[in-house]
């Protein structure tokens, strides 16, 4: 919902600058929905496997083998 109305706003002030003259702020106004996207799968791309990096948290702690498991927030202690 929000990328659409994200997009949405971007091309109605697009819309907006090129009809002042501004066509260069248009351009890259038309373009930041598909470049935020790209950004966004690039920086996903980079984020480690979360089941890899947990077992590689787990082996660096004495005992973790019994720590494979999420924790619930019930079994936090409130502060």
């Amino acid at each position: 919902m929000f990328d659409s109305a994200h997009a949405a706003f971007c091309q109605e002030l697009a819309d907006f600058c090129r009809g002042r003259g501004r066509a260069a702020l248009a351009k890259h106004l038309d373009a930041t929905p598909r470049l935020l996207d790209k950004q966004t799968r690039a920086n996903l791309a980079k984020l480690p496997d979360v089941a890899t990096l947990e077992a590689e948290l787990d082996g660096m702690i004495p005992g973790a083998s019994s720590m494979n498991s999420p924790v619930s927030a019930e079994s936090i202690p409130a502060a």
